[in-house]
């Protein structure tokens, strides 16, 4: 992160562009998306920016997926997988489509 409080989106170990966001009553936000690169597991702290890389909000993902094979639910998601990631602390008007979720 330099000073003027952006991350380069080119230097992260996880990128996934946010395609679509939504609230679920009693669990609270999720995005989705396809991992442009890395991994990323329940519980991994988090960095919400915007397509400049400015930083928007820092939180805890939960990540949501289903083998179509077995509809088994994972914890752990890699690079070309389309997941649901629930954002811990966050409210929906602080996150919009096109924005990153990254891992510095």
């Amino acid at each position: 992160m330099n000073c003027s409080n952006n991350i380069d989106l080119d230097d992260v170990a996880f990128k996934l562009k946010v395609d679509e966001k939504f609230s679920i009553t009693g669990r609270g936000v999720f995005v989705t998306g396809k991992i442009a690169l890395g991994k990323i597991s329940s519980n991994d702290k988090v960095i919400i920016t915007d397509k400049t890389g400015k930083i928007k909000k820092n939180a805890i993902a939960r990540v949501e997926f289903f083998c179509s094979s077995k509809m088994e639910q994972k914890n752990t998601a890699y690079e070309s997988m389309n997941i649901a990631i629930e954002l811990k602390d966050i409210i929906l008007d602080e996150i919009a489509k096109g924005d990153y979720i990254i891992i510095k």
